[in-house]
């Protein structure tokens, strides 16, 4: 894609259906899944996410999804 002669690299963002992302969030392999995926598309945005921020989205994951988790 080509925008104001400026070329592009357009690719879909991961989405996760939130019943996939509960379903996930339940199984701790799947979990680091999920976390693996947040920070290497942050990272492909220059907007890397630190070990306390990461922290923080899990504490907030954490909150939404139940105390199960």
């Amino acid at each position: 894609m080509v925008v104001n002669k400026n070329r592009w690299l357009v690719q879909p963002a991961p989405i996760f259906p939130p019943a996939i992302l509960r379903a996930l969030w339940s199984q701790p392999e799947e979990r680091r899944h999920v976390k693996s995926v947040m920070c290497n598309l942050l990272r492909k945005l220059e907007k890397p996410i630190h070990t306390t921020e990461l922290s923080q989205l899990t504490d907030l994951a954490a909150k939404y999804y139940g105390k199960e988790f």
